[in-house]
């Protein structure tokens, strides 16, 4: 449930050594990936070109500063992107540049049809990362909110000051504690 989580990061962010922590839908380079057709608003698919489609996460705050995937135009999620807010996204470089070439994408829109098919208003841009392989060309990439697209199946991911794999029996225990019965 939302509060399990909510509770684990608060513990694992608790933990020395920790810098920050968050939980997504998947995990870079990971085997889980969501992906959507798309509609985005203003955008015509050339003749004979599919529609749009994009891999997405729902992730929860301080997802960015973890992964240290910069900003580069608009904001961050805040607490008020919550389920009474309208629905927003945060989309990578090459997502904005495929939509709206040489237009600032920050107010424009689009809709999933796997996130409610509600439009989704972009309120930042974040540079490319490296989510599918290490050597494979950017991808277009959009994030939303855990606090609006709420999801379940979530990967722990955490930003250390040392050697991560000394945290891992700290992380289970902290996992044990809030649900023993949970398969790690």
């Amino acid at each position: 449930t939302g509060a399990f989580y909510t509770s684990l990061l608060d513990r694992v962010r608790a933990l020395p050594g920790v810098e920050a922590a968050a939980t997504a839908s998947g995990a870079p380079m990971g085997y889980y990936n969501n992906g959507d057709s798309l509609s985005v608003d203003g955008y015509q698919p050339p003749p004979g070109q599919p529609r749009p489609s994009s891999l997405y996460l729902i992730i929860s705050s301080d997802y960015f500063r973890t992964l240290r995937i910069p900003l580069v135009s608009g904001r961050q999620f805040t607490l008020a992107d919550d389920a009474r807010a309208a629905d927003v996204a945060i989309v990578n470089q090459t997502f904005a540049d495929k939509y709206w070439p040489k237009q600032d994408p920050i107010g424009k829109r689009f809709r999933s049809t796997d996130l409610k098919n509600e439009w989704l208003e972009v309120v930042g841009v974040v540079q490319n990362s490296k989510a599918q392989g290490i050597f494979s060309d950017p991808e277009g990439y959009f994030y939303v909110p855990l606090a609006q697209q709420y999801k379940s199946l979530r990967a722990l991911q955490l930003r250390t000051a040392g050697d991560p794999s000394a945290l891992a029996p700290l992380v289970t225990r902290e996992i044990r504690a809030l649900d023993p019965d949970l398969p790690l």
